[in-house]
């Protein structure tokens, strides 16, 4: 059972966390999700066996699926990435609903609490989570566990931020064997509009054999608040959450392009006006 640090409270007393600690020389990115929710990955899921032990098989079946994508995708997109830019290839999956060993993430508190908002819209009386890991720790921990099987040279590589040409070679680097349990911060030098508009990232997974909490486990320290907490905003702070955020104009319209997101984000927008009449009634 994995263990991490947990605090609750309201949107206010999770900034007032963040602001005190965060360090100038450190990041956090922020994933938004029900309570009752583990952190994994849409390939861990996919590979479950039904009494939820993850299947052996994985990494054949995530190949498996990498490849029917790359036959079929050019049916649907102009733009195919290149089967060289892996990453670039997961991202585009990954948004699109495939399977895969990436878990979206976004450098923004805000953005992250809407997803939680909006995962839990039908439930208005659950918590919600917000979750929180500091990717400037969680990169250089998942250096030193690729120390003992990288070369010098592979970890000056991983320890820049990517380009273009070097991200065929960083995706052998962390991905292809010898296979070691890490998490690391990710994203494809060409960037999609989606993690552009939700300032997303993603953390990608070393062992797909592993789930995500087991690969985040594997980094040391993983169990101290300032690497990785899971906070609860309660349900009875959840409308002024909604409020704020609706004053900030973060929204699935603006999250997602397009209609789609348009339409979606109307749900929110009348759970939201709903609640606000009742107070106002009341």
């Amino acid at each position: 059972m994995a263990v991490f640090a947990e605090e609750s409270g309201s949107l206010a007393d999770l900034k007032s966390w963040v602001r005190t600690t965060l360090k100038s020389d450190d990041g956090f990115v922020y994933r938004g999700q029900k309570v009752a929710w583990p952190l994994s990955t849409s390939l861990e899921r996919a590979c479950q066996k039904p009494d939820g032990v993850l299947s052996d098989d994985a990494p054949d079946l995530e190949k498996s699926c990498i490849r029917e994508f790359r036959r079929r995708v050019h049916h649907y997109v102009r733009d195919v990435p290149r089967s060289s830019q892996r990453f670039e290839l997961l991202a585009l999956m990954q948004h699109h609903g495939a399977p895969t060993r990436l878990l979206d993430w976004t450098y923004s508190l805000e953005i992250a609490t809407y997803f939680a908002l909006a995962h839990a819209v039908d439930d208005p009386k659950d918590d919600v989570a917000v979750w929180i890991v500091n990717d400037t720790w969680c990169k250089e921990t998942a250096i030193q566990m690729l120390a003992k099987t990288r070369t010098p040279e592979q970890l000056a590589l991983i320890s820049q931020p990517i380009e273009y040409k070097h991200e065929p070679r960083l995706a052998r680097i962390l991905l292809d064997d010898p296979v070691v349990p890490f998490v690391f911060p990710i994203n494809p030098f060409r960037l999609n509009p989606r993690l552009t508009l939700q300032k997303g990232v993603f953390l990608c997974t070393g062992d797909v054999k592993k789930s995500f909490e087991e690969n985040l486990c594997s980094l040391e320290d993983h169990h101290i608040k300032k690497n990785v907490l899971k906070f609860t905003l309660k349900h009875s702070c959840r409308q002024d959450a909604a409020r704020r955020l609706f004053d900030l104009n973060i929204s699935d319209a603006s999250l997602f392009p397009g209609l789609d997101g348009f339409a979606r984000s109307l749900k929110m927008t009348l759970r939201f006006l709903e609640s606000r009449s009742r107070v106002s009634e009341g």
